[in-house]
């Protein structure tokens, strides 16, 4: 008799002994690796983004009075991720089907902001492109 290491098999010996314990027949090697090809669930992924001061109250402000339900009442499992997630999807979608110019516009940003968040001037911005 194979013996096993599962204590619910019909071919452990326990499994013989305890009454009400349902006899599994044991896997064959096809199971298990028909079980390993299988894709776990994809899960999100934590990162910490800094956001200016006027961008965090407007999500809380979108949060609380714009994500509401047909009776008005906050939609509470909508967060500020699911709203960053929608700009992300939707800034690839520009950069890449519309030509959107990503570096451009991320540089003129980065150079605004290091004029009133004084972190952001020590850590070598490109220069903006002067150019028209």
């Amino acid at each position: 008799m194979r013996m096993c290491c599962q204590p619910r098999c019909a071919s452990h010996p326990a499994a013989r002994l305890v009454p009400g314990v349902a006899a599994v027949p044991p896997r064959d090697d096809t199971t298990s690796s028909t079980l390993a090809a299988v894709t776990p669930p994809e899960t999100y992924e934590r990162i910490t983004v800094y956001v200016r001061p006027g961008q965090r109250g407007w999500l809380e402000d979108v949060l609380d009075k714009e994500v509401r339900d047909a009776l008005g009442k906050p939609i509470r499992s909508i967060s500020a991720s699911d709203v960053i997630r929608l700009a992300i999807d939707r800034l690839q979608g520009a950069v890449q089907e519309e030509g959107f110019p990503l570096l451009r516009e991320l540089i003129l940003a980065a150079n605004k902001d290091a004029e009133t968040f004084s972190g952001r001037k020590n850590r070598g911005l490109p220069k903006p492109d002067r150019r028209p």
